[in-house]
């Protein structure tokens, strides 16, 4: 959140004050580099990470996540997020709430609530993680966070922990492939 100098006494002084404030000549630079969500290694505390899939696979690297963001994690049994900070996460579990082979479906026409059904079926499954903390301490809660993850050989991966994660038409359970494990470095 961004700290606004001394507010006005009220809210049309500061409105007003806004409108006639002159504003700062801006320059655009003769380059530029496309906005991203995620530091890189040099300008961060980046850990290391490994991330264990459902099919046994792996992927290790250097793990950064959204800037200056805490995890935000919502835990059903006390009707709260709790936000914690990247550096205090040292591993994340995960539990299978429930999955499934859903019908796939359409809208009638535009517009209508009444479906008609294809005759295929898509995966779909809901998934809950603890969190370990660097002092010992678990949350078990449900999150969508994204990780970018980039390899000692270059290759990079955004790799996002789901909440609810749903394939394509005509795939199974075993195809909709998920992160099961999380473990990052100091």
């Amino acid at each position: 959140m961004r700290a606004i100098d001394p507010a006005p006494t009220d809210a049309v002084d500061f409105i007003l004050g806004a409108a006639t404030k002159p504003s700062a000549p801006t320059t655009v630079p003769a380059t530029t580099a496309p906005s991203t969500p995620f530091k890189s290694k040099a300008d961060t505390a980046a850990r290391r990470g490994t991330f264990t899939y459902s099919d046994g696979s792996t992927f290790t690297g250097w793990t950064t996540t959204t800037l200056e963001k805490p995890l935000r994690i919502w835990v059903e049994a006390q009707g709260e997020f709790i936000d914690v900070p990247y550096a205090h996460i040292r591993s994340a579990t995960v539990d299978v709430v429930w999955e499934r082979l859903d019908k796939e479906y359409q809208f009638l026409v535009s517009g209508s609530d009444i479906k008609t059904f294809t005759g295929r079926t898509y995966p779909a499954r809901e998934t809950i993680y603890t969190f370990t903390l660097k002092d010992g301490r678990t949350i078990k809660g449900s999150i969508v966070v994204p990780f970018d993850v980039r390899a000692d050989n270059g290759e990079e991966r955004l790799i996002v922990l789901h909440k609810r994660d749903k394939g394509p038409a005509g795939k199974t359970l075993n195809d909709l492939v998920y992160v099961t494990k999380m473990e990052l470095g100091d």
